[in-house]
């Protein structure tokens, strides 16, 4: 935790908000067909918001983002609006049911393997039951998900090993 906020506090994830942002509006004026490029870009900046603790701006965004998704039915988009970081917009509005469901609809939308999108998934669900204050289903989650972050190698990067033993403590 100790080295996570001074990257925070050192303006590194500031700057890379704003590179990812001008980045996404390149792609988003040099060509077609580069909607993959841009979600992602889109999901690290909500995460990046999130991090910084901007919830207002976090909220305004992903919502902004997410009805552009649906309107024109990018499932991908839509579904890193839904999971991972980016849903603390939606407990932020006191919405942690509406999140789950949205993350229930996104993960049906993944492939079967174990991807990020799966552990983005975990991520939503344990979040939004804290929020709900069911300490011991995310307990439970969490539990029955370690062996797949494992196996999967997500607890071999350091960033998102922090990230899971912070939310798993």
């Amino acid at each position: 935790a100790h080295a996570v906020g001074e990257i925070i506090g050192a303006g590194i994830v500031p700057a890379a908000l704003e590179l990812m942002d001008q980045a996404s509006d390149l792609i988003r004026r040099s060509s077609q067909g580069v909607s993959w490029e841009h979600a992602l870009f889109e999901m690290w900046s909500l995460a990046a918001l999130a991090q910084l603790g901007r919830f207002k701006e976090l909220r305004e965004r992903a919502q902004q983002t997410m009805r552009d998704a649906e309107q024109r039915d990018d499932r991908y988009l839509t579904r890193n609006c839904c999971l991972g970081q980016a849903t603390l917009a939606w407990l932020a509005e006191d919405r942690a049911d509406w999140a789950m469901k949205m993350a229930e609809r996104a993960i049906a939308w993944s492939p079967e393997e174990y991807t990020t999108q799966h552990y983005h998934h975990y991520l939503t669900s344990a979040q939004a039951l804290l929020y709900k204050g069911d300490v011991a289903a995310a307990d439970e989650r969490s539990v029955r998900e370690w062996p797949r972050l494992k196996d999967n190698l997500f607890l071999g990067a350091p960033c998102v090993r922090d990230e899971l033993l912070h939310l798993r403590g």
